[in-house]
């Protein structure tokens, strides 16, 4: 079959036809959509509240817990009153840091930003705690404390949790 096309104007339309050539039905257009960038900043968290919006102030021995999960990153822990930003880890004052390290999921204490004791591979499910009774910090994986903090805490706390990634939670 050959192809012949003829090109002709009728007023300010120039129109091109060609005959020999395959039939191509019409195409409903793609809508536009969303597309989800990942979001990766430590860019929202949560601290203690009470039922009117207010920071809760917690005493005494208390702590701290909750199961981990795969994450791009998550410190929870206890923060000072008046000194936190969820947005800045490191106002996070005694905190375990789970995130994903080349497809597994490790825990590490973390102190005002500053690394403590070594990572420790965890399961997806795994209980972790930070604690304080009496004044002294410890850092528990299930039953087993892992990590003893050198700095007392005293006074009142809140409980703290900052995220790094579209998706994480606690």
């Amino acid at each position: 079959m050959t192809n012949t096309c003829t090109t002709h104007q009728t007023g300010n339309q120039i129109c091109t036809t060609c005959t020999g050539q395959p039939y191509i039905p019409p195409t409903a257009g793609v809508p536009p959509s969303l597309v989800p960038v990942p979001v990766l900043a430590w860019d929202a968290g949560a601290v203690t509240a009470t039922p009117d919006g207010g920071d809760k102030v917690l005493t005494g021995d208390l702590y701290i817990e909750f199961d981990a999960a795969r994450c791009g990153g998550v410190m929870l822990g206890f923060a000072d009153p008046g000194r936190v930003d969820v947005t800045d880890p490191t106002t996070i004052r005694f905190a375990w840091h789970v995130k994903t390290v080349n497809g597994a999921l490790v825990a590490q204490p973390v102190e005002s930003g500053q690394l403590r004791g070594s990572a420790q591979a965890v399961s997806v499910g795994a209980r972790l705690r930070v604690q304080r009774v009496g004044g002294q910090v410890t850092y528990r994986i299930g039953a087993a404390t892992v990590y003893t903090s050198g700095a007392r805490s005293v006074g009142g706390v809140l409980g703290a949790v900052a995220l790094f990634a579209n998706g994480d939670s606690v």
